[in-house]
């Protein structure tokens, strides 16, 4: 509410917002205190136990993944998903394949290509 308030005024460094908060604080009642500071702990506490629930989240799906990984090399033999789909890559260029001489057509020149051929008269006008 301060903020909206005094928008123009903290916008030209003259209104200082911390302070006024701090100031308000001091003013306010023990009792409305007591019921602010309740709820910030009671939050606070909400808010910590979240953020580890979290982190303790994350650290188990990071096992999990590092379990998986671990479970997936032991049972190819100690070699990643990778390494086998290289090596199977790889079995296909064993096995190749000799081309033999292309047969020519009948009556044609075996010392020009026709489709590289250029025409002697080509560009003399």
């Amino acid at each position: 509410m301060l903020q909206s308030q005094h928008k123009e005024a903290i916008a030209a460094g003259e209104f200082r917002l911390e302070e006024e908060l701090a100031r308000g604080w001091k003013d306010l009642p023990e009792k409305e205190k007591e019921e602010f500071q309740a709820r910030y702990e009671r939050e606070l506490s909400q808010w910590k136990e979240a953020r580890e629930s979290f982190k303790q989240g994350a650290k188990d799906a990071a096992a999990r993944q590092r379990s998986r990984a671990r479970d997936n090399r032991t049972s190819r033999g100690g070699r990643s998903r990778f390494e086998e789909v290289q090596d199977e890559d790889d079995a296909d260029d064993d096995q190749d394949v000799e081309m033999g001489e292309a047969e020519q057509e009948q009556g044609a020149d075996q010392e020009t290509d026709p489709e590289t051929e250029v025409d002697e008269n080509e560009g003399a006008d």
